[in-house]
């Protein structure tokens, strides 16, 4: 399979995750969703790829959204959000290694 026709098919199994991930009412869906599925057709195939480079930008991306969302509030109510953000910590500690 292609390197082209591989990042297609990982997008396209990225997408449906997120999406099920929506439907399944997950906090963060297209992030966590999309990842797990990522996750599962990379186990299952072993043809996800995506280039290194881009993992770098989506990162920046990544933080940049949620930095300018986050306020004063938000830091005295993490308690309500520290286990999925452990859970999202943790998923991207195992997908880097």
């Amino acid at each position: 399979m292609s390197i082209g026709i591989s990042m297609l098919f990982t997008f396209i199994v990225a997408f449906i995750g997120g999406k099920l991930g929506q439907r399944l009412n997950f906090p963060a869906p297209f992030m966590i969703g999309s990842m797990l599925a990522v996750m599962l057709f990379s186990v299952l195939t072993n043809k996800a790829f995506f280039p290194q480079e881009v993992k770098v930008i989506a990162q920046i991306a990544a933080g940049i959204f949620i930095g300018q969302k986050l306020t004063r509030s938000d830091i005295i109510h993490l308690k309500y959000v520290i286990k999925p953000t452990l859970l999202l910590l943790i998923l991207l500690t195992i997908n880097t290694s």
